[in-house]
């Protein structure tokens, strides 16, 4: 993508096998419910593919600023079965976040740690309007974004848990701004309506942020205007569930 199309937002998201695994003996009808008629013909009922499905998805929604919520399951849907993914949003939604010209660009994966993890990164960027001059982003072109992965305790009180999964995201952004040659320091924070963001005392347009934690993973999608791609790379030779 080049600088001359603003990011409009990243996502990223995590998800362990072994949950999905777990859910869709309990509730095989849940595909039915979260992933659309598309999306249940790639994922086939296997733990794997469901679970990259969701990462999809979620990483989607993430970077669209909504999240489920305001955005149906179905308002969102990525086809992992072409390449690059597709990613089609209903009309509604589209209307109710003032969507005109747009891209969407999904990644998702397996990892090939332990336990294994499904992950997905995910952009939305601005088009420029016709007859403006600028040049569009081109589908070869590159997302400029570190991405970097941090474990955490994976059992124990649910409270503890949750805060060393935070503490994990943290070191993360670190990471990711670090890859991406950031000097200048940075505090996570939160918005008014919940998303991540970096706020500085220092001057200049602070990078976009995303974090994900599950399993004993976090992860963290930094992202600001420079050309490349950066930092780790957790999807190692792509997606592997085929």
């Amino acid at each position: 993508m080049t600088s001359s199309c603003p990011v409009l937002g990243i996502g990223i998201d995590v998800t362990g096998l072994w949950r999905w695994r777990s859910l869709l003996l309990r509730e095989p009808d849940v595909v039915d419910v979260a992933f659309s008629e598309q999306e249940r013909a790639w994922v086939r009922g296997m733990p794997e593919r469901a679970a990259l499905q969701w990462a999809a998805k979620e990483a989607a929604v993430k970077a669209l600023g909504c999240g489920f919520g305001p955005a149906d399951w179905q308002d969102v849907v990525v086809d992992l079965a072409t390449s690059p993914p597709a990613v089609q949003i209903s009309p509604r939604l589209r209307v109710d976040l003032g969507l005109r010209r747009y891209r969407m660009v999904v990644r998702a994966g397996l990892s090939r740690r332990t336990p294994p993890i499904a992950i997905a990164l995910a952009a939305a960027v601005a088009m420029p309007p016709h007859g403006s001059g600028a040049t569009p982003a081109q589908p070869g072109q590159t997302l400029p974004v570190a991405v970097a992965l941090e474990r955490a305790p994976a059992s124990g009180p649910r409270v503890a848990v949750r805060c060393a999964e935070r503490g994990a995201a943290v070191r993360a952004v670190q990471r990711g701004l670090a890859a991406l040659g950031e000097t200048r320091p940075y505090v996570l924070d939160r918005s008014p309506d919940g998303r991540p963001l970096l706020q500085s005392d220092a001057a200049g347009e602070a990078p976009l942020v995303s974090i994900a934690h599950c399993s004993g993973w976090a992860a963290a999608a930094v992202c600001r205007g420079a050309v490349g791609v950066a930092g780790e790379d957790p999807l190692g030779a792509g997606r592997e569930a085929a």
